[in-house]
């Protein structure tokens, strides 16, 4: 590859990952990991394991499956349950912090009202045979990644207008004398906080009155419709695996931007009886997590002589078997990194393809079982294909392709490091 080509990869590549807001999402994600983790391993425990088909399963008492059904829903509750409302504080909270605006936690609890103002706590319900709406219900979806994407533009967005109109002299309220610092910010802030809360609202408000829609549901129709019909197609499937790792490129957890435009239609794809759907997208396009790293784990622990690399892979080997690597995305890192961010978005398009073609021509079963993504390999093909082990046989296929795949690129990356480390050596 051209050695060009490449040092314009590693200072574009450099630039991104000092973007104030891209960084502050990825900050936040890497704090989430182990949430993420744990929530991940709770889908597992829930829809898998803990479910009266499964060899565990037939072997409790709908009594004890129960429970273990309710504490897996707490735990998750805490975990991916509140995912999207954790990242915008975080993603807030670091905004404010590389700004050094003087009270960052300020800004977050500004978010976080602006969050609920979009979102209202109401609800609809029937008491009687009369319908009415009821205030203070919370709708579980509002914390969860369902919402993340609006979470994300109100972190963004809402803090940097807070932030700025904060800084206008004109807005604030000096107060004299022997007072309390505490007490003088907050009279300083409380115009500012006015006109960023109440400015909310009236857009709300007006959207509302104009197109029906509260906030959240016009964005989601804006960005959802137009998609809705072409997810279950082969085209489809290529675009959605493509963005769900461009994504995860440019720091960018995929759950709150593309799975809400794609994962409905995929579902209702899997009801119908479609080839492509839900499970064939998430058992053939993630082996091992978002873009099909597994591949890259094995070359790295097979080929690689950095030792920094061996052990993030070590580490992040146990998590991959469930298809969770936040680990290796942020470790290695693949985020930021155009270099290995090209197999990230390529390895899970071949895969669809491979499989597809596979499923087309009969050489391996059409899947029509849902499974969860945290579902291991091998165990994932196996069930979702009704028991058939030519489909576990195809995993192995694409893994083996995969690894060949990353090979060439972990090749490059490793040159590409020794070349900056050499450059350090220079100008030492």
């Amino acid at each position: 590859m051209n050695h060009k080509f490449l040092q314009k990869l590693e200072e574009f590549s450099g630039k991104m990952s000092q973007e104030i807001h891209l960084k502050a999402i990825r900050n936040s994600f890497m704090t989430l990991i182990p949430l993420l983790v744990l929530g991940g391993f709770m889908t597992f425990f829930a829809y898998v394991l803990f479910v009266p088909t499964s060899f565990m399963g037939k072997m409790m008492s709908e009594e004890m499956l129960n429970q273990l059904s309710g504490l897996t829903a707490r735990i998750n509750n805490g975990t991916m349950g509140i995912i999207g409302f954790l990242m915008m504080a975080l993603v807030s909270y670091d905004i404010a912090k590389t700004r050094k605006f003087y009270n960052p936690m300020y800004v977050t609890v500004v978010t976080m009202a602006m969050y609920f103002i979009i979102i209202p706590f109401t609800s609809v319900v029937t008491v009687g045979g009369v319908t009415e709406n009821v205030g203070g219900i919370i709708n579980s979806g509002m914390f969860s990644t369902s919402n993340m994407f609006l979470a994300l533009l109100v972190a963004l967005a809402g803090s940097e207008v807070f932030m700025k109109l904060a800084k206008n002299e004109k807005l604030q309220i000096h107060i004299k004398g022997q007072v309390p610092p505490a007490i003088i910010e907050s009279f300083n802030m409380i115009i500012t906080v006015i006109i960023t809360l109440v400015g909310t609202g009236i857009v709300c408000f007006i959207l509302k009155i104009a197109s029906g829609y509260e906030l959240h549901e016009f964005i989601n129709k804006v960005l959802q419709a137009p998609l809705v019909g072409f997810s279950a197609t082969p085209i489809g499937i290529v675009v959605n695996i493509f963005l769900q790792n461009l994504c995860w490129v440019f720091g960018i957890h995929p759950a709150g931007v593309t799975n809400p435009i794609f994962d409905a239609p995929l579902l209702a794809a899997l009801e119908q009886g479609e080839i492509i759907n839900l499970p064939f997208r998430d058992v053939y396009g993630t082996l091992g997590g978002s873009g099909a790293t597994i591949g890259l784990v094995i070359v790295i622990l097979l080929f690689s002589k950095r030792s920094e690399l061996r052990a993030i892979a070590k580490l992040g080997l146990p998590t991959s078997f469930f298809n969770i690597n936040e680990p290796i995305l942020f470790g290695i890192p693949i985020v930021y990194n155009l270099i290995l961010g090209i197999p990230l978005c390529l390895v899970p398009v071949f895969n669809m393809l491979v499989a597809y073609f596979a499923t087309v021509t009969g050489l391996v079963s059409k899947l029509s079982v849902y499974v969860a993504w945290s579902t291991p390999m091998g165990l994932s093909a196996y069930i979702s294909s009704g028991g058939d082990l030519r489909n576990v046989f195809l995993q192995i296929a694409l893994i083996l392709a995969d690894s060949c795949i990353y090979l060439f690129f972990v090749k490059i990356y490793e040159a590409s490091l020794k070349r900056q480390e050499e450059k350090v050596k220079a100008v030492l």
